[in-house]
């Protein structure tokens, strides 16, 4: 690859300007499969709040870490302060300006959301005598993620277009449960890339607890309960075979990435492909709608 290639994409990827993409791409799934409006303004929230999120959770206890196996994203973040810092005043800057545009629903909605991002990273628990943060709460940290970003990309855009409903619509429910197992599944491959890093620093993980190959079983397992779900819900009760199709090829997919996931793979592969998966079924599905 040529070496100015190789800036550009280390640039958008360890800066996580590509790695917010992908949640606005399952927000945008999520309105067309409920026939939201796709508000700008809200889209773009939902990206600089991703962005700001991920840079503020890679710097802020970065100062603390022990491990001496830095990783290829932290190496490229200390010899790019200003270019990451500046990316990080611009996310924020941008999360304030369109927050300002946003329906006056919108402050409760992201109580919730701003609450488990803030204190998954910002230490507030005192356990044996040292303050924790959610993130390093035993085997917390997976579950965590799928559970704020299922809510983030399915519950939050169905109420923002929704003021003051209740939530009785079955079917968002279906979506939910279904984002959360997808999101579950691409989730764990990361605890498998950190393997060495959270055995030096003590963090008790899925991955260290039954190892690399069971967990990618994991994996499987959560992606084989997407699917499933995903059928009973849009073939049996939707009756919409393509998007069946669509979430079934997106399953298989990505099982096909989970299963070639290990901890000497690449920064790029997991941030680019794996992280790449939630773009490939918004696409898979917006077919789906254009077909149907």
């Amino acid at each position: 690859m040529p070496r100015i290639l190789v800036k550009i994409t280390d640039f958008l990827v360890y800066s996580n300007i590509y790695v917010a993409i992908p949640i606005v791409c399952l927000t945008l799934q999520t309105g067309a499969i409920f026939s939201l409006e796709a508000e700008p303004q809200f889209l773009t929230f939902i990206y600089c709040a991703t962005l700001f999120s991920y840079c503020f959770h890679r710097t802020f206890p970065f100062s603390k870490k022990e491990s001496r196996s830095l990783s290829e994203r932290h190496i490229w973040v200390v010899n790019n302060k200003l270019s990451f810092t500046l990316v990080k005043i611009l996310s924020f800057i941008g999360c304030i300006v369109s927050f300002f545009f946003l329906r006056n629903n919108v402050f409760c909605l992201l109580l919730p959301a701003g609450c488990l991002t803030f204190f998954y990273t910002v230490p507030f628990l005192k356990i044996g005598g040292n303050w924790t943060s959610l993130r390093n709460l035993p085997y917390l940290k997976l579950f965590l993620i799928a559970l704020t970003v299922s809510y983030i990309t399915v519950l939050l855009p169905w109420f923002y277009n929704n003021p003051g409903r209740e939530l009785t619509n079955s079917a968002v429910l279906w979506v939910s449960v279904e984002r959360f197992f997808f999101l579950l599944a691409i989730t764990i491959p990361f605890d498998i890339r950190d393997i060495k890093y959270d055995k030096e620093t003590g963090l008790k993980t899925i991955p260290l607890l039954f190892g690399a190959q069971k967990s990618i079983c994991l994996s499987y397992l959560c992606l084989f309960l997407f699917i499933s779900i995903s059928v009973i819900h849009y073939f049996f009760l939707q009756e919409h075979l393509l998007l069946v199709l669509a979430m079934i090829a997106s399953g298989v997919v990505t099982a096909i990435c989970v299963s070639r996931a290990t901890p000497d793979k690449s920064e790029y592969y997991f941030s680019l492909l794996i992280e790449g998966t939630m773009i490939l079924q918004f696409l898979l599905v917006y077919l789906a709608f254009q077909w149907g």
